[in-house]
């Protein structure tokens, strides 16, 4: 930001006048500001700007207010933590005007990321199911972070972001910002938003120097869960978080038996999930996807994998994927009893689950013919039966 100041001031082009170069350079980083560092607010970018060019007097140097403005610098890079909490009433009323297009943006990701839980999400149109889209939006975005060629970086913005939203300040991010009504609509605590952006660092590459990030090939360098244990972990910190998040959106605190229901029904999503993307990975340089015990256990050469090569190690692999999914969610659906009747509207987003499982049972465990397959409009149906049974199984 220095940099851009003493730009400004010392090497002004002669064919544009300075108080125009002074007013582009603070939009713009005004932008920078609120968009990728989170830890500066706008306002203190804006009187940044304004001091350093009074100070210099409008003239060829601009070394002489880069010295005093050093503690300022620094006091604006301070951790969250030791922050105020901003006016809450305040930003929330700001925020009100673009409400209806933040939640567009919300369900448009949500529905491109994942079309066949955003289908079953947006047959209800309550409060706290739209609260979930949101919610399962800020998962996409931190998934997309993970894919990146510096996830490290990425994942860091949301960790602040996480940090600025929880005391009630503005991102300027549509994401962020919806992120943060929700948070102090339904009480939300930090913890468990930091369970969503912390459970991918295990499955990172290192970290990199910035010559080597135009040279790196994110999928060559995913790292691949060791176990099952590994992949149900990951389940816990991903879906069955949010599963837990959407019961408390929809007002279901303090359950055990929703918790337990969440528990197993969030590990048999992920684990359908993975087999599901399994066709996504063929031509990928490195097949991520399958536990390295698995593929071990059975003999399963990665390289047939990515040709799309369907044969018996492949399918007894995605058998024994699939029976574990299978096993969580059958002992879901003997807990399902126990459940508040409000707590069934959490589960929808099970629904397609339950589908792709059968559809792959149909097909002799090969994944690759249930893509094929209408999983989109089966899933509306199963969707619009169990709301009418009021259940998700």
């Amino acid at each position: 930001i220095n940099a851009e100041y003493m730009g400004i001031l010392g090497y002004a082009n002669p064919g544009t006048s300075l108080f125009g170069q002074i007013k582009r350079r603070m939009l713009g980083l005004r932008v920078v500001a609120a968009g990728h560092f989170p830890q500066l607010n706008a306002p203190t970018s804006w009187w940044l700007v304004v001091r350093h060019a009074t100070a210099g007097g409008f003239q060829g140097c601009a070394s002489s207010c880069v010295q005093e403005d050093a503690a300022a610098l620094e006091a604006a890079e301070k951790s969250e933590s030791e922050q105020a909490p901003a006016d809450l009433e305040r930003t929330l009323k700001e925020l009100e005007p673009s409400r209806v297009h933040r939640l567009r943006y919300c369900d448009h990701l949500v529905g491109a990321r994942d079309p066949l839980v955003h289908a079953c999400l947006a047959l209800d149109r309550k409060d706290g199911l739209r609260d979930a889209v949101v919610l399962r939006a800020f998962d996409c975005e931190l998934a997309d972070a993970a894919a990146t060629r510096e996830p490290h970086g990425r994942l860091d913005f949301w960790r602040n972001c996480v940090d600025r939203v929880m005391l009630g300040h503005r991102v300027h991010h549509p994401v962020a910002d919806s992120l943060l009504e929700v948070v102090h609509r339904r009480s939300i605590r930090k913890y468990y938003l930091m369970r969503l952006v912390t459970a991918r660092l295990p499955f990172l590459p290192a970290k990199s120097s910035p010559s080597k990030l135009q040279n790196r090939d994110p999928v060559e360098e995913t790292i691949c869960a060791d176990t099952m244990a590994d992949v149900e972990t990951f389940a816990e910190n991903t879906q069955v978080m949010l599963l837990r998040l959407t019961l408390q959106c929809i007002g279901v605190r303090n359950s055990v038996p929703a918790d337990h229901v969440a528990s197993h029904l969030g590990k048999a999503m992920t684990i359908a999930n993975t087999l599901r993307a399994l066709p996504q990975s063929t031509g990928l340089k490195r097949c991520a996807l399958i536990p390295c015990d698995v593929a071990k256990r059975h003999a399963l050469d990665a390289k047939d994998v990515m040709a799309g090569v369907v044969d018996k190690p492949l399918q007894d692999a995605v058998f024994e994927m699939a029976t574990t999914a299978h096993r969580h969610f059958h002992t879901a659906k003997l807990l399902s009893s126990d459940l508040p009747p409000e707590a069934r509207a959490a589960f929808s987003a099970a629904t397609p689950t339950e589908i792709f499982l059968e559809e792959l049972e149909k097909h002799s465990f090969d994944p690759f013919r249930c893509v094929a397959t209408p999983l989109y409009r089966k899933t509306l149906w199963r969707n619009l039966k169990h709301r009418w049974k009021n259940s998700f199984v």
